[in-house]
């Protein structure tokens, strides 16, 4: 019993690090992106506006991270771990734990993170009145380095458009490969 207390200790503490660096990465993007509009006004120019654009992906990447990291404090206040997905009007947020082995091909990887994701993104979608629009793996986003167990953590991100659920990565494969 102690155990579990301290895993759940570690893995709010681990939360709270990951939303407190979110944040700050968010408000100076929000900054960058407030000051590069200033000079694109001042001073017009492709490369203002290209640079704008990147800062305002970024940001829109930092924002999806502050999400996640919420909600994972939000299961693991409610459930006990951070491992899951919240499901409301219109998005599906959360996290999961892979057991992806290193040196897997993209198509391992992909058809392991379906195994065990296809059920609970299906249930959420169906929860919402909605259908998948995607493969589950397509919904997901690597998160850098490991859980203590060595399994893989992903963001799953996914919003409504219509009677679908879509992923809501803010990449694609393509720029992920580049």
């Amino acid at each position: 019993m102690s155990d579990g207390v301290s895993e759940e200790q570690e893995h709010q503490t681990w939360l709270e690090a990951e939303l407190a660096e979110a944040q700050r990465v968010l408000q100076r993007l929000e900054e960058e992106h407030a000051a590069l509009g200033a000079q694109l006004r001042e001073e017009p120019g492709e490369a203002a506006r290209a640079e704008r654009r990147r800062v305002g992906q970024a940001k829109s990447e930092a924002e999806s991270r502050v999400q996640s990291a919420q909600a994972g404090l939000t299961l693991l206040r409610l459930q006990g771990t951070p491992f899951g997905l919240i499901a409301d009007d219109d998005e599906v947020i959360g996290l999961i734990a892979v057991d992806v082995p290193k040196g897997s091909s993209s198509t391992q990887r992909a058809r392991l993170i379906a195994e065990d994701l296809s059920d609970q993104l299906t249930g959420a979608a169906q929860s919402m009145g909605v259908v998948l629009g995607a493969s589950a793996d397509r919904y997901t986003r690597e998160r850098p380095g490991r859980d203590r167990a060595g399994r893989m953590v992903l963001d799953v991100v996914g919003r409504v458009e219509g009677d679908v659920l879509v992923p809501a990565t803010s990449f694609t494969r393509k720029a992920a490969h580049r």
